[in-house]
């Protein structure tokens, strides 16, 4: 699902709306079961995909959620680089 996706959008449209999908629709599944680092991931993909596939309001969807994982890690500084994209 998820691993495929991330390694395949660039490629393929249709992973790229997989990938994209994952990063906004697992937002439970992240806070709860995924590491921060694991979130990153998922989002850093979805950003990437989203670029892709030229997805702007979902693109700043993952911008938003990333900054907020940034937060969550006392990353601050790189959260409010992400929200004045």
């Amino acid at each position: 699902g998820q691993k495929w996706s991330q390694e395949n959008f660039e490629n393929d449209p249709d992973a790229a709306l997989v990938c994209h999908e994952y990063a906004a629709n697992a937002v439970l599944v992240r806070e709860f079961r995924q590491s921060p680092a694991e979130q990153i991931q998922w989002l850093r993909a979805g950003l990437k995909a989203t670029r892709r596939l030229k997805m702007r309001a979902a693109y700043a969807r993952h911008l938003s959620n990333l900054g907020h994982v940034y937060i969550a890690v006392g990353k601050a500084r790189r959260a409010v680089r992400l929200f004045e994209i």
